[in-house]
């Protein structure tokens, strides 16, 4: 199981990577997420399991991106560069 987990972080990192990378927030307007039906206090559970991960030393870091209908409701990036 702990395998599966791990796998899944690693198809989620490549994901927002990847959409992350083609496109800038600065481009797509945000907005608070209540209003496009999301909970903030879930929301957070994205900085747990990337910190989670980044503590593991499964991955340096990342950045997350979750958007619906064109707005962006999370964008925030996690771990450090050296």
């Amino acid at each position: 199981m702990n395998r599966v987990v791990k796998l899944s972080s690693i198809i989620l990192f490549i994901l927002v990577f990847s959409f992350s990378s083609m496109v800038s927030a600065e481009t797509i307007p945000a907005a608070r997420p209540e209003k496009m039906g999301f909970s903030s206090a879930r929301l957070e559970r994205i900085h747990e399991l990337m910190q989670r991960n980044i503590d593991d030393g499964n991955f340096a870091g990342a950045v997350t991106v979750v958007a619906r209908h064109g707005r962006i409701v999370h964008f925030e990036t996690h771990g450090m560069m050296d």
